[in-house]
């Protein structure tokens, strides 16, 4: 009789866990289901004072023109001197501000050169997150390597530039080679309120509110601020970028699906968040 009881006991764990399995699959089909992810990018990247100074919008034109650098070699490098040492300038590098800056380079022998091949930001209304890709062109790592070659030589010359937390050009080598092709952040969001999305780098979580890292990315006009929590609200941003205002809605059993209306995607991340 003991055996028995033993078993049928045995035999009801075992089904308790098949039920408790299936509802974890269920469960995860079911997130899985209603979770969606909205991506935005193709950013102009700049300082607002330029947005105002220049008059930016976002178009196709305008979007290549600032997403390429112009630069050239001189046949002799410039020297930079000052108290500390000297630097030289063995590549000239340049942003096109506009259509002017870019006929003027490519009159004067500079080349161009592609800096991003993309960038995205994805909302993820899952788990409240915002993730950041940069992937970098082609053109610009190949610029990169460049760089590095004609800095090396200049390692150890005794009246090289020597500061207190800088030594060219070894400090300069070393900020290039950390440049990676792909860089990706992800940002926790923690507020939202009229189209307003505030998000916090999750790296910086530990830290207090205000010296975290973070996104302010405004759905209304799809802008993205980039700063320290402190400052984000500050009308001068140095980071500050102006996306595509269509918006790709991605979703676990769908194809990607284009949505024209900012204000409708807006509905639906706020919906979703809540």
């Amino acid at each position: 009789m003991l055996a028995f009881l033993k078993t049928v006991e045995v035999r009801l764990k075992m089904q308790n866990n098949r039920i408790l399995f299936f509802i974890l699959i269920f469960s995860t089909w079911l997130n899985q289901a209603n979770a969606k992810v909205y991506e935005f990018g193709n950013c102009i990247n700049s300082s607002s004072e330029d947005f105002k100074d220049y008059g930016l919008a976002w178009n196709k034109e305008t979007y290549d023109l600032r997403n390429s650098a112009y630069y050239r070699i001189p046949k002799n490098p410039k020297e930079i001197k000052s108290k500390k040492g000297s630097r030289w300038v063995v590549i000239d590098y340049e942003q096109a501000y506009d259509f002017e800056d870019a006929k003027w380079f490519k009159e004067d022998g500079y080349k161009k050169i592609k800096k991003l091949k993309r960038d995205v930001y994805s909302i993820d209304t899952s788990n409240a997150t915002v993730t950041k890709l940069i992937e970098r062109h082609d053109q610009f790592m190949q610029f990169n390597t460049l760089h590095i070659q004609k800095l090396t030589p200049y390692i150890g010359r005794d009246n090289n530039y020597k500061g207190s937390n800088y030594t060219w050009p070894e400090e300069t080598i070393r900020i290039y080679q950390n440049i990676k092709r792909t860089k990706i952040e992800k940002f926790k969001i923690v507020d939202y309120v009229g189209g307003i999305i505030i998000a916090h780098n999750v790296k910086d979580l530990n830290k207090i509110p205000e010296d975290r890292r973070g996104l302010k990315i405004d759905l209304n006009n799809l802008t993205v601020v980039s700063n320290t929590i402190d400052r984000i609200h500050e009308e001068y941003q140095f980071s500050f970028s102006l996306c595509t205002t269509n918006m790709t809605t991605v979703t676990s059993n769908k194809t990607d699906q284009k949505n024209n209306s900012a204000n409708q995607t807006l509905k639906s991340i706020l919906k979703l968040l809540r």
